[in-house]
């Protein structure tokens, strides 16, 4: 399996525990992916004038 062989994650043992931890992954990826589209957005997309600065880290 992929993901043992990276060892990025312990074994889930059982289906259910593999679709679980799986689900959060996948959660967190699109959280992550929005704040990062938004950070873009406001560094490289926007005009100057609609920028916001506090959007964009330091």
């Amino acid at each position: 399996m992929l993901i043992q062989h990276l060892k990025l994650f312990h074994n889930p043992g059982t289906c259910s525990a593999l679709a679980e931890m799986l689900q959060m992954i996948h959660f967190g990826a699109g959280w992550m992916d929005l704040r990062l589209r938004q950070i873009r957005l406001h560094e490289q997309l926007l005009p100057s004038a609609e920028r916001d600065p506090a959007t964009t880290p330091g």
